[in-house]
């Protein structure tokens, strides 16, 4: 039985889904202080990941605060490896992965949801009441969870439907 394809739309913000010169599909984006894009072949299996490092540093918001992602230099360094690249616009469609160290991949169900079916009991009446139904309409629709730095919840269509 072939493996469920996940469809990715580029979102032009925190991540970008394309295609590059050589066929592989990519997702790439920053995920500080780096940036990383993840290769699939055709078929959607994950093939690779590369990392590449700033030119510059990037600034912490605070002492040790998180990092400063609106640095305009950033836009042009992601610009430049997707010139070198060759993408093209694309919606990639990929199976399911998960790559721990970067915190990106891909999840059928959301975090609450998978809590709630390991243990109901950790739940109020009118969440063990309401739960029931929201999953089953999640899995209806086919939506599921991309991570990059945060989870993205997403449709069938590989559109964005919140975060």
């Amino acid at each position: 039985m072939p493996s469920m394809l996940y469809l990715i739309q580029n979102s032009d913000c925190d991540f970008y889904a394309r295609k590059a010169y050589d066929k592989r599909q990519v997702l790439m984006g920053l995920l500080c202080p780096e940036l990383v894009a993840v290769f699939f072949d055709s078929e959607g299996n994950l093939l690779e990941v590369q990392k590449r490092a700033l030119p510059f540093k990037l600034k912490r918001m605070g002492e040790d605060g998180p990092f400063d992602i609106y640095d305009g230099r950033i836009p042009e360094q992601l610009l430049q490896w997707q010139k070198a690249m060759g993408f093209r616009p694309a919606t990639i469609r990929v199976k399911m992965f998960f790559l721990p160290e970067q915190g990106i991949g891909i999840e059928d169900l959301p975090n609450h949801f998978r809590e709630f079916l390991e243990d109901p009991s950790n739940f109020d009446k009118e969440e063990r009441e309401y739960y029931p139904g929201l999953i089953n309409e999640w899995k209806k629709e086919e939506s599921f969870v991309l991570w990059w730095a945060k989870d993205y919840y997403m449709n069938k269509e590989g559109e964005i439907e919140s975060t």
